[in-house]
C-alpha cells in the first residue's frame, strides 16, 4: 500500500505538472520492483494521449511480462487492444509474451493470436512462436495440434523448425499416446541431421514407455549414450517405467542401480 501512494504521489500533478514519458517509465518500474503490478499498469494506462505516440515496444514489454509470468492472459489481451487503439508499434516479442500465457491456459485464443498477429498485423511468427505454441500443446497432450503447428513452421517463410520445435511436438505425442508419430518425428531429425540432445531422446523414450514399447525405449536409450549424450535422472526415470511397463524387471533392477552408482559417485 505504501508503495502504491508513493507512486501516485509522484505521478500527482502538485509534484510533477508535466511527467515525461521517461518518469512514467521509472515510476512504473518502481512499482513492478516493489510487487505492485496493479499499480504500475494503472499508471501505464494513463499515460496522456500525447506521449502514447512514444511508447516503444520494449516499455509495453516492462508490464506486459509480469502479467504473462502469473498468467493474466485476459489482462494480456486488453493491453493488446489498447496497444492497436492507440497505435502503438508491436513486433513478434510482443506476441510472444502473449502467446506464452495463451498457449498454457487458452489453447484456442492462443490460435487467435497467431492469426490475429500474421493477419493483421503482418507480423511473420519466428521459431521461438511456434515453440511456445508446440510446447502448450504438449503440456496439454493436444497432439493434432502439436503436429499442425509444426506443419505450419515447415511453411513459414524464413522458419526452421528447431530441436526444441521437434521436442516439444515428441512430448505432444508422448502424452497424447501417439508412439508411432513421435518415432517418425525422431526419423525426421535424424534425416535433417539436426544435433539432438537429452530433451529429445527423452521425450522418445517415453512415448516409447507409455505405448510399451520397452525394446525400442531401452534401444533409444543406449543409443544417446554412444552419441556421448548424457541421460538426465528423468531420461532414466522413464527408461526404467519403460522396462517396467514391459515387466523387464531385471534390466530395470540394473538401470536402477546403474542411477544409484552414478549418484553415489557425484
Amino acid at each position: 500500500d505504501s508503495t502504491r501512494i508513493r507512486a501516485n504521489a509522484i505521478m500527482n500533478d502538485f509534484i510533477i505538472p508535466s511527467p515525461s514519458l521517461f518518469t512514467y517509465q521509472t515510476v512504473i518500474e518502481f512499482c513492478l520492483d516493489h510487487g505492485q503490478r496493479d499499480t504500475a499498469l494503472q499508471i501505464f494506462y494513463s499515460i496522456p494521449r500525447a506521449l502514447r505516440s512514444k511508447i516503444k515496444p520494449a516499455m509495453v514489454q516492462q508490464v506486459l511480462v509480469p502479467l504473462s509470468k502469473q498468467g493474466q492472459w485476459k489482462q494480456s489481451l486488453e493491453l493488446l487492444d489498447w496497444m492497436v487503439e492507440n497505435d502503438i508499434p508491436r513486433n513478434v516479442v510482443t506476441y510472444n509474451t502473449i502467446l506464452s500465457v495463451c498457449a498454457k491456459r487458452q489453447p484456442n485464443i492462443a490460435k487467435h493470436v497467431l492469426h490475429r498477429m500474421k493477419q493483421q498485423d503482418r507480423i511473420p511468427p519466428d521459431a521461438i512462436s511456434y515453440n511456445i505454441l508446440i510446447g502448450g500443446c504438449a503440456n496439454t497432450a493436444r497432439w493434432k495440434d502439436a503436429l499442425n503447428f509444426l506443419d505450419q513452421c515447415y511453411r513459414e517463410p524464413g522458419v526452421t523448425p528447431t530441436i526444441q520445435i521437434y521436442t516439444s511436438a515428441m512430448r505432444a505425442c508422448a502424452r497424447g499416446g501417439q508412439a508411432k508419430r513421435a518415432l517418425n518425428l525422431l526419423r525426421v531429425v535424424k534425416d535433417k541431421g539436426l544435433e539432438t540432445d537429452s530433451y529429445f531422446y527423452t521425450a522418445a523414450i517415453d512415448a516409447c514407455s507409455k505405448a510399451k514399447m520397452w525394446e525400442k525405449a531401452l534401444e533409444l536409450f543406449d543409443e544417446m549414450v554412444e552419441l556421448g549424450i548424457e541421460p538426465t535422472p528423468v531420461t532414466y526415470g522413464v527408461t526404467i517405467s519403460a522396462l517396467g511397463n514391459g515387466l523387464q524387471w531385471e534390466r530395470a533392477l540394473s538401470l536402477l542401480n546403474s542411477v544409484r552408482s552414478i549418484l553415489s559417485y557425484h
